[in-house]
């Protein structure tokens, strides 16, 4: 199931980049506000493994 909603995460992101690019929106906003996301909820020894997370690890959802 999990296989699925990353599906769903990857899907959602490339809906985000493309309305970014159709409104001249930096993708750099959006790895910034994933990246304080992180941060603030965790990564490294706390977070969930990556196997086992529905979303994406940050590094492969950032885009320039």
């Amino acid at each position: 199931q999990t296989k699925h909603s990353r599906l769903f995460e990857i899907e959602a992101d490339d809906y985000a980049y493309a309305w970014m690019d159709a409104h001249q929106v930096p993708h750099r906003y959006f790895g910034a506000i994933l990246m304080r996301l992180e941060k603030k909820y965790g990564s490294g020894d706390n977070a969930m493994p990556s196997w086992l997370s529905t979303h994406p690890v940050t590094k492969e959802r950032v885009r320039d």
